[in-house]
């Protein structure tokens, strides 16, 4: 998924659900979890269950920031079994509604030169 521009989605911005090495690079997402605030996070990784496990998937050089409806720039799922081997890097994370940038609850995750205060002073408007 790349180079793409996502504004104001209903839920997730992006989501990588039970898929393995996938890259996510070059994206903008702005006010996700319109449909209920402060729920979802403009790129959310999971693994589905024990169906598909998220392993070894590359979050780079993405953008994605709303502080009014999007939980946080990015969300690795916590749930079990967890997201392993996630590359993180490059990316500008604005603060959430759930006042974090990234939300890191995979295993092994590879956190490089990220910002997790990214902030627009000409956003876009709906």
């Amino acid at each position: 998924m790349e180079n793409n521009q996502i504004y104001f989605a209903g839920e997730f911005g992006l989501f990588i659900l039970g898929a393995s090495h996938t890259t996510v690079k070059g994206n903008t997402i702005y006010q996700a979890s319109q449909a209920s605030s402060g729920t979802y996070a403009g790129i959310g990784v999971s693994s589905d269950y024990l169906y598909a496990i998220a392993g070894g998937n590359q979050i780079i050089s993405n953008t994605s920031y709303g502080s009014t409806t999007q939980r946080c720039g990015l969300r690795i799922d916590s749930g079990v079994p967890r997201p392993s081997g996630t590359v993180v890097s490059g990316n500008h994370f604005g603060i959430g509604s759930g006042r974090d940038a990234l939300e890191n609850g995979g295993t092994g995750t590879a956190l490089e030169s990220n910002v997790l205060n990214y902030q627009n002073a000409n956003p876009p408007k709906p």
